[in-house]
């Protein structure tokens, strides 16, 4: 494989925001993006407003925290390695942002959700492995689910905190 990592910084729609694009050749295979958590993008707000309550807990200047988005890579490209470096390149572009914190929210399920692959791997490990920690904040988010094979609702689900 011949992998690139490209990085565009301060996206049209959104300042301060920042897309790393993961290359094997002229393919994209996955990419990263985020932003800054002041940036008042309707994006960040569901972590905002967690981290508003708790700041004094956590210690945060929310001024100088950033945001991960989107974390994706086509499955049959996922490597520690691909994370790890797409993730550094994403965190040292943010760091000159002003940015020395780090956050994103994951979706919790059921460990025997019926609809998790049955080689299912979680990212728990790679997030662990950068210095994330996992906190005990959670808040919920509406938006149509997957609920089967053959449909889907609109309903809440729940996300958990991540600060590094």
């Amino acid at each position: 494989m011949n992998r690139n990592l490209i990085t565009l910084v301060n996206t049209p729609n959104e300042p301060n925001s920042i897309i790393v694009g993961v290359f094997n050749e002229q393919q994209i295979i996955g990419f990263i993006s985020g932003l800054t958590l002041n940036s008042g993008s309707s994006t960040v707000q569901p972590c905002y407003q967690l981290l508003v309550q708790k700041t004094k807990i956590f210690g945060i200047d929310i001024e100088q925290c950033f945001y991960i988005a989107e974390m994706i890579i086509l499955p049959e490209y996922r490597s520690y390695e691909i994370f790890r470096d797409s993730l550094k390149l994403l965190e040292r572009e943010a760091k000159n942002l002003a940015c020395s914190r780090f956050c994103f929210l994951t979706v919790w399920r059921e460990e025997n959700h019926k609809l998790k692959p049955a080689n299912y791997k979680g990212l728990e490990p790679l997030f662990i492995k950068n210095h994330y920690k996992k906190t005990d904040l959670k808040t919920q988010i509406a938006w149509t689910t997957v609920t089967d094979k053959a449909s889907s609702k609109f309903q809440k689900n729940t996300l958990e905190l991540w600060l590094k």
